[in-house]
């Protein structure tokens, strides 16, 4: 989520790129995966909507606490 949405906002002199930028990239790093592992056959993708476990289980520290005050990429919630 965070490298494919930054990357649309690279170089930052540069207008934000558009969503179908992001898609083309998530497109590409799919393939990228299946071909590192020799699979043809299509991936099946789970995502999520809402907790994440890893909260739960953090006992040193929030999960991902040191990024609350980092500002997400434009397209985070695309």
């Amino acid at each position: 989520l965070y490298e494919l949405g930054s990357a649309a906002e690279w170089p930052k002199e540069e207008p934000i790129k558009n969503f179908d930028f992001v898609v083309s990239l998530l497109d590409q790093k799919i393939w990228e995966i299946q071909d590192r592992n020799r699979t043809l056959k299509p991936p099946i993708i789970f995502t999520s909507k809402g907790g994440n476990f890893r909260n739960e289980v953090a006992t040193l520290r929030p999960y991902k606490g040191s990024r609350k005050d980092k500002v997400k990429p434009f397209h985070y919630r695309n």
